[in-house]
């Protein structure tokens, strides 16, 4: 009898026991053992990519400013800062300029600089020359041709002739000049009574002119030129 109390006894602390929780938070008498935490790493927000910008069309905007006459066959030359635009002599018609503007980029304002200097022509050629001022080489007026040169200087509001020498260009019209990398102003083709003639250079520091000794181009005149450095 008392066997058969203890073997009851026994038997009923197992069932207890079994219907305890289990200590890592299992049901009762899962099989499964529980799942491991997730670790994984949290996704990173992918960032929204900014609107590219629009570029904007190139236009051309009239400005409503009172400056020179109308005119053809002038020079517009920037100064060295490039925030002024200087315009020397040209033509309307039978009327020949020989006045000098200067055109404020920052203000869009005309200003006049008034100074005795060169003859008035049209068809030259205009080149800003550091520590020298606006330099002007040959022309026409009328039935004259130019082959001179001169500078001005714009903080004096002067004009002085500069001296020549070597093997002076035909006096032309309609020629091209620009500075090169060598200091000197070169200048190619354009006309005189001559008709057209090939390429010159002049300006070799002294304002030296001398015929380019290469084989140049064609004959021509009221073309472009451009200095690749």
């Amino acid at each position: 009898m008392t066997q058969c109390r203890t073997a009851a006894i026994a038997a009923f602390v197992v069932a207890l026991a079994a219907c305890q929780p289990a200590a890592d938070g299992s049901p009762p008498g899962s099989l499964n053992p529980p799942s491991a935490p997730d670790r994984s790493p949290a996704p990173t927000p992918t960032a929204t990519p900014a609107p590219s910008a629009t570029a904007q069309p190139l236009a051309w905007t009239a400005l409503d400013v009172t400056g020179p006459a109308a005119r053809e066959d002038h020079t517009w030359t920037l100064t060295g800062d490039g925030r002024t635009a200087l315009l020397f002599g040209g033509r309307d018609g039978g009327t020949v300029f020989g006045d000098v503007w200067a055109f404020d980029l920052d203000t869009d304002t005309w200003e006049e600089l008034a100074a005795v200097g060169p003859p008035a022509r049209f068809g030259h050629e205009a080149a800003w020359v550091d520590g020298v001022g606006l330099v002007i080489f040959a022309g026409q007026s009328g039935a004259t041709f130019f082959d001179d040169l001169w500078a001005f200087d714009v903080a004096a509001r002067a004009w002085h002739q500069l001296p020549s020498s070597g093997d002076v260009p035909v006096p032309p019209y309609g020629t091209c000049a620009a500075i090169g990398p060598d200091g000197r102003l070169w200048i190619s083709h354009g006309f005189t009574t001559d008709l057209a003639f090939p390429p010159y250079c002049p300006f070799p520091s002294a304002v030296e002119p001398k015929q380019c000794p290469t084989v140049p181009p064609t004959t021509r005149r009221l073309r472009a030129f451009v200095i690749v450095r």
